[in-house]
């Protein structure tokens, strides 16, 4: 009963995506903005099975407590950091490492989101007084402080869906976690999506790895999903994150229009 349940919801998920996307495709100038789009992201575009993995990197003093485990507490839940350094490079299988790696790069990825959704119109999602969702320009809620602070971050991924997506999808490899710190930035014109993309892909600090584009007008919609965006997994390399040690870590920006 519950398997039908969630699939009519599904369906009708799938039905309302299908006629979001409709109408974005038949607006004027849209199609080729998004073309444009897929043109510059091609080169980035690889399955997620394939290329990116989390690996391990240099960490100094500031996690080592004379050679034993230093506790670190998230989410109310208690990991061990293995004091010391990882092996460089070797595909990552601490998940308490890696949920600490996530935290620390955390604020160094709200800061680019920042600047990313300010260079191209972005839109920051967060509660109006009335209690619903709003969507307002970065440029106005950067001039406001208290506007700043009812701006909706995302979490980090919960744990409950982290072991999900590790027995479901990746059996049981912790290095394919590529989206435990993330974000999204929301645009309203395909225009301003390659503002973002064409910003983010020339700012020194940012190393793109992939991209996952399903807002193509050209693919196969047979291999699409109805609910179209657009994913980067990326690397911060900048004088903050190689000082935090998470020079290396791996992590999603999401981009989307507005409809959706």
């Amino acid at each position: 009963y519950q398997w039908r349940k969630i699939k009519k919801l599904m369906e009708k998920d799938k039905v309302l995506n299908l006629g979001i996307w409709d109408k974005i495709i038949h607006k004027e100038g849209e199609v080729e903005g998004l073309r444009q789009v897929a043109r510059l992201l091609q080169p980035y575009n690889m399955p997620t099975s394939k290329g990116v993995l989390q690996r391990g990197i240099e960490f100094h003093g500031s996690f080592e407590t004379e050679g034993r485990l230093q506790p670190l507490w998230w989410r109310n839940l208690s990991f061990q950091v293995p004091a010391g350094n990882t092996s460089i490079g070797v595909p990552q299988t601490s998940l308490s490492l890696l949920l600490h790696q996530a935290k620390s790069l955390q604020p160094f990825l709200f800061e680019k989101v920042r600047e990313l959704s300010l260079a191209s119109n972005g839109l920051f999602p967060m509660t109006g007084d009335d209690g619903r969702s709003q969507f307002i320009p970065a440029s106005e809620v950067l001039a406001n402080p208290q506007l700043l602070e009812k701006v909706k971050w995302p979490p980090l991924k919960r744990i409950d869906r982290i072991r999900q997506k590790l027995h479901r999808c990746y059996n049981s490899d912790v290095s394919k976690l590529c989206d435990l710190c993330r974000a999204t930035i929301v645009h309203r014109t395909a225009a301003d999506l390659l503002a973002c993309m064409d910003w983010l892909m020339n700012d020194e600090d940012i190393h793109v790895l992939r991209t996952k584009n399903s807002m193509d007008p050209d693919s196969d919609p047979q291999h699409l999903s109805a609910f179209r965006q657009i994913s980067v997994n990326l690397m911060i390399s900048s004088e903050g994150t190689k000082r935090m040690g998470v020079s290396m870590h791996v992590a999603e920006i999401q981009l989307l229009l507005l409809p959706f």
